[in-house]
């Protein structure tokens, strides 16, 4: 092994050419060496490795320089999971980048030795036959051979730069898999958390009961006084549709909940630019079968909150104007007593504008299912609003056609701790049916 010299700071050092065979490497200062190759082409091979390397550490001098302070202020990574990926994306990202180095400055050689071969080849062309032509046929000799090592380098380095790419390409497509996964589960987590928190309310204000009476107070007294006391109901929110799925709402067929909620959405209303529900109908006059619901209290209960604006309530296929609504709702109806008309959507109509929607669905002609009334969020119905009519049927696990078999009406049975009486009487019908033949005990 030879003896060191000394070293110089290539990211300053200029690299000038004295003759065919000598080149020197300085700083412009104290440092100068003077170099000999073996020939014109030993030379070249030696300035074009000293011109990248050269490159490269200018490069990794400004990004040293751009990134210290960025280094030295960001906090440490306390998982080291994420720190180890970011690293090792880091390093590729700069390998990378070191490549892509690489490749400008053999395009400026290139440049530049193309140059030099074409004016080498214009005054070949121009001189006359003598003695100058073999000097300049081998000047031209050396300048293609000159171009040609310089062409392989950038071809070596494109090849570098393709094999790096491919084999992280894997590796790269496999941490964004990850990181969707990753989403999935925290989104999952979230709607979890989020019905928990609901249940936990709900439960809260259930147990949440009036004063006790005075010692001198009989049981008979008390009773009394905790049923003559209106309870305001708790309603889940849906906000998302694979809630709207789990729910059960309009689910099997020959139920229509789920057509009536996607006609309600797309062909009932639209969004201003303030988000704000507009009515494409008047459920004052009775549009498409909407008539008022007064949601009177009954045992203390009322099926939703009180509020300052009248409810309507919606997708009775008995009711008047329940025609106009579209086939894809309707079809379903037997027109017999079964599961085909027994969902329903109620809304608030406030200042002209569709305010809060609810679903449900009938427990007996009389009576809602508290436990089966969600409120919908509005995200949902926008949601709901640009779905493709199949798609979001499909996504609900129905579709359009429906195999309807009538089922025999299922046994009475007393409801009266869990429903809600909302109406003096029952909703208009065009044409007698089960209930018109039946007396309510």
């Amino acid at each position: 092994m030879g003896h060191v010299r000394g070293t110089i700071n290539l990211a300053t050092a200029n690299i000038p050419v004295e003759d065919s065979c000598n080149f020197v490497i300085s700083n412009g200062g104290a440092q100068t060496y003077h170099l000999k190759a073996s020939s014109e082409v030993e030379r070249q091979r030696w300035i074009t490795a000293l011109e990248l390397a050269k490159a490269k550490a200018v490069h990794m001098h400004a990004e040293s320089d751009d990134s210290g302070d960025e280094c030295t202020s960001s906090p440490p990574m306390t998982a080291q999971g994420v720190g180890t990926r970011n690293s090792e994306v880091q390093s590729t990202l700069r390998t990378l980048g070191s490549k892509v180095e690489d490749l400008s400055t053999c395009n400026d050689l290139i440049a530049k030795h193309g140059s030099a071969l074409q004016r080498s080849l214009s005054e070949l062309e121009s001189i006359k036959p003598g003695g100058e032509t073999s000097d300049k046929i081998r000047q031209v000799t050396e300048r293609a051979t000159l171009f040609r090592i310089t062409s392989n380098a950038m071809i070596n380095a494109c090849r570098d730069f393709l094999a790096l790419a491919q084999a992280h390409s894997k590796r790269w497509q496999k941490a964004l898999q990850a990181e969707r996964d990753q989403r999935v589960r925290l989104e999952e987590t979230l709607e979890q958390l989020a019905k928990q928190h609901n249940h936990l309310e709900r439960a809260f204000r259930g147990a949440t009961v009036l004063p006790a009476s005075s010692s001198n107070t009989t049981a008979d007294s008390k009773e009394a006084s905790e049923t003559s006391a209106v309870t305001m109901p708790r309603v889940d929110e849906l906000n998302h549709s694979s809630q709207l799925k789990r729910c059960g709402f309009g689910q099997p067929p020959p139920r229509h909940g789920l057509q009536l909620l996607l006609w309600f959405s797309k062909e009932c209303l639209y969004f201003d630019r303030n988000d704000k529900m507009v009515p494409l109908c008047d459920p004052d006059a009775g549009d498409f079968g909407f008539h008022l619901f007064e949601n009177r209290n009954r045992n203390g209960f009322q099926l939703l909150p009180g509020i300052n604006f009248p409810y309507y309530v919606v997708g009775n296929l008995n009711s008047d104007g329940a025609d106009e609504l579209p086939d894809y709702v309707t079809r379903a109806y037997t027109g017999s007593y079964d599961n085909s008309n027994k969902d329903r959507i109620i809304v608030s109509l406030k200042n002209g504008y569709f305010d809060v929607v609810y679903i449900t669905e009938h427990v007996d002609e009389w009576n809602y299912d508290p436990n089966q009334t969600y409120r919908l969020n509005k995200n949902l119905i926008q949601f709901i609003n640009r779905k493709n009519k199949t798609n979001f049927l499909n996504e609900m696990g129905i579709g359009f056609t429906v195999n309807v078999t009538p089922e025999p009406p299922p046994p009475q049975r007393n409801t009266a701790h869990t429903t809600v009486n909302h109406n003096t009487k029952p909703e208009s019908s065009r044409s007698r049916g089960f209930w018109d033949l039946c007396t309510i005990l």
